[in-house]
């Protein structure tokens, strides 16, 4: 639990400045703006266009829904990159040790913010992706380690194309 403790302030401390401002960048606008016109009854892809997958508005619209203000959803976000920070620190401890899991977690939630304060589809995919990839490797043990050849190559999660586009123009 104390670990937990550790992996909360470490959140809160390097996503702290997302929560004096009101909107970050233009995608956090459009899926604010969106989720409000989902809220209203507007139809996505319909009365609604933009280019992203669903997921992400209805995860806005959720939040919006509760409270009118992107400081909510950003509030949101700490919550978020920390249960990803301690499922990081599950995985790691189960493949490796705890010390690993420890220095996984902070890892993870000191450096998430160095892309951006947003509370973009990225904060809220890699806990599903994090999870994909703990309940893959929750039932090995012994010989079958997280790290044996071949079993990595088993572990791709579901969650990125609900959140993300993955469509690379060129590639």
């Amino acid at each position: 639990m104390r670990y937990y403790a550790l992996l909360l302030v470490v959140s809160f401390l390097t996503r702290l400045p997302s929560l004096f401002i009101r909107v970050i960048d233009a995608d956090e606008a459009v899926y604010a703006n969106t989720s409000r016109g989902i809220l209203k009854g507007l139809v996505l892809y319909r009365d609604l266009i933009d280019q992203k997958p669903p997921l992400i508005y209805y995860v806005y619209a959720l939040f919006m829904g509760i409270v009118n203000d992107l400081r909510f959803v950003h509030a949101i976000s700490v919550i978020v990159v920390w249960i990803t920070a301690i499922a990081m620190y599950h995985l790691v401890a189960r493949c490796f040790d705890r010390h690993s899991g420890v220095v996984a977690g902070i890892l993870y939630a000191a450096f998430v913010s160095t892309v951006g304060y947003a509370s973009n589809t990225e904060i809220f995919m890699n806990l599903p992706l994090v999870l994909g990839v703990w309940f893959f490797f929750r039932n090995y043990s012994g010989e079958e380690s997280c790290i044996s050849p071949g079993v990595g190559r088993q572990a791709i999660p579901w969650g990125d194309t609900r959140f993300r586009s993955v469509y690379h123009p060129g590639g």
